[in-house]
């Protein structure tokens, strides 16, 4: 499920980055900033469909561990205040 979950946001978040490199590059220009369909459209023409999921391994890798980390976390906080809490009664 997680790992479904990082593929589909991972054109959301190509298209953010994307985004952001245009809006600097047009900052320090002067430029106007174009629509972020122009941006969706401009990327799939130039590079196809693959531009909106480039980096997927990557990107899978790193959402996974990320979660693997806020689990273990969340686990090891859960046994710390049952403890903390058995200890007062």
């Amino acid at each position: 499920m997680l790992q479904a979950a990082a593929v589909v946001t991972l054109p959301f978040d190509v298209i953010k980055t994307h985004r952001q490199i245009e809006l600097g590059m047009n900052f320090a220009h002067g430029k106007q900033v174009t629509s972020t369909w122009k941006l969706i459209m401009q990327l799939y023409r130039h590079k196809g469909i693959s531009a909106l999921f480039a980096g997927t391994l990557l990107h899978l890798y790193f959402s996974t561990m990320r979660h693997r980390f806020l689990l273990m976390n969340v686990i090891q906080l859960k046994l710390y205040f049952a403890k903390l809490l058995s200890s007062k009664n």
